[in-house]
């Protein structure tokens, strides 16, 4: 049989185990609170841009004519609405300024020779 400092000294095991489980329960509980998670995503994600904007400003310091040909397509890309506006435009106002002669090649108001 047990003796009772062995019983007392089994509760006492027994409750420091307790203890610990609930403290490893608020842990886990902590890391897993909905605000906890997207700071911890938020952080990753924002180091990670950290590092891609660190190397694409190594590549660009690298390959400057490289970097400025992708810019300019990507500024193309996004102004082709107003750049075509802004050709057509110009080139009805190119056409308009200039009349064209009649054409004259067997017209009516030739005079026929005789």
């Amino acid at each position: 049989m047990m003796g009772s400092r062995e019983i007392e000294r089994r509760e006492r095991v027994a409750q420091a185990a307790r203890e610990r489980l609930a403290a490893t329960l608020a842990e886990i509980q902590q890391r897993l609170a909905p605000d906890t998670l997207a700071r911890n995503a938020w952080d990753t994600v924002r180091e990670r841009g950290r590092d891609m904007a660190g190397e694409a400003l190594l590549g660009a310091r690298r390959r400057p004519f490289t970097t400025g040909a992708i810019v300019a397509a990507i500024l193309l890309f996004f102004a082709r609405g107003p750049l075509c506006r802004w050709a057509c435009r110009s080139w009805k106002r190119l056409h308009k300024a200039k009349p064209r002669a009649p054409a004259s090649v067997g017209g009516a108001n030739e005079e026929q020779p005789r």
